[in-house]
């Protein structure tokens, strides 16, 4: 019998990897992207029980950093260096960029279709996914 927080299995990655977004979950099997900046790669995993193998492998022309996963088919994808924020699809294809002016550490979305940001300027941020503009960059909260 398996123990909550128990560790299951290890995946050897074909990079470092950096943030992780779970795209799709049901009580069997989990797809979760992981992004890879040091060979500018994201992989698409599937975890089912113990077991965890590459499904896809994505061949960026970035390093992205951050990731969060829009819906089960779109990932939103945040820039190592600089400033951006790309809607990709499974694909690997830039759909579109929606915003250049923050620089995220970490992102999730929200209920609404929002995103929000924690920056590496210590600041969080909320990106609106379909229009990318920014509602709030804030430091202090």
């Amino acid at each position: 019998m398996q123990e909550i927080g128990q560790h299951l299995h290890t995946l050897e990655c074909r990079s470092q990897p950096f943030r992780l977004a779970v795209l799709d979950s049901s009580s069997i099997r989990h797809t979760v992207a992981v992004t890879l900046p040091y060979c500018s790669g994201i992989d698409i995993l599937e975890v089912t029980g113990d077991k965890v193998k590459v499904k896809r492998t994505l061949q960026m022309s970035g390093q992205y950093w951050a990731v969060a996963a829009v819906n089960n088919l779109t990932l939103a994808v945040g820039y190592m260096i600089g400033s951006g924020i790309d809607l990709i699809d499974l694909g690997g294809q830039v759909l579109r960029q929606i915003c250049s002016s923050v620089e995220p550490q970490y992102m999730d979305i929200t209920e609404d279709g929002g995103l929000v940001c924690s920056t590496v300027d210590d600041k969080i941020a909320r990106v609106q996914v379909d229009t990318g503009t920014v509602v709030f960059n804030k430091s202090g909260l």
